[in-house]
């Protein structure tokens, strides 16, 4: 990993002073980096990535040498990197508060990067989903893989809602019963609680839908 760094570095021309400009951070980090002296967490690579220019599924790359088949690096939850003969498809792991950023067509910066060894839809990310409002569905803590709406959500889906303007967002995970000229009819799976219809005052903008739980805090 330190020599992929490093080679991504000196293909784009930049200095390891350069670098660390960009990060703002000493120099000397730079060179514990490249030199293996120190330890690789995945914001760490997600950092270095961004300042190098490059994608981070461009610095998990690793290859064995001439002729050799291409390996990668995959993480495991309790993230221990290991060398797999799979491509990796990192997506990145946001908090469900995040979703408010998103509202504001920003993209907040990733808490970390889970790995996947299959096939993930471009733009796809993971949240916590807190609370119980869709159990037994989604479980309270349960770190959820959503899709970005490239086309109108599934009906009955559950989808990640921002409700609110400005700062005064809040972000929800509900069942989209109904969307009927963008007034929304949202429910919980609670039976007896009763859906929430928005409209009126209330900005509402649905930014994504549920795929799957990926791992669950107990």
């Amino acid at each position: 990993m330190a020599r992929r760094l490093s080679s991504l570095r000196q293909a784009r021309g930049l200095t390891q002073e350069g670098v660390a400009d960009r990060l703002g951070i000493a120099s000397q980090n730079i060179q514990r980096i490249e030199s293996g002296r120190q330890n690789l967490t995945l914001q760490t690579i997600e950092r270095v990535s961004g300042a190098l220019g490059v994608a981070i599924d461009d610095v998990l790359h690793v290859t064995a040498g001439p002729g050799a088949r291409p390996r990668f690096l995959e993480v495991e939850r309790a993230g221990v990197l290991r060398v797999s003969a799979e491509p990796p498809v990192p997506v990145p792991v946001f908090r469900l508060s995040d979703g408010a950023r998103f509202a504001r067509g920003t993209r907040p910066s990733p808490l970390g990067w889970a790995v996947f060894a299959e096939d993930v839809e471009p733009g796809a990310f993971i949240v916590r989903v807190e609370g119980s409002a869709m159990e037994p569905r989604i479980p309270d803590g349960a770190w959820s893989l959503f899709r970005p709406l490239k086309r109108p959500p599934t009906p009955r889906s559950h989808v990640l809602v921002a409700l609110g303007s400005g700062d005064d967002v809040e972000v929800i995970v509900r069942r989209l019963d109904s969307d009927d000229g963008g007034r929304l009819t949202l429910s919980t799976l609670q039976p007896g609680e009763a859906p929430l219809v928005t409209g009126g005052d209330i900005e509402v903008r649905v930014l994504a839908e549920f795929v799957r739980t990926v791992a669950h805090d107990s």
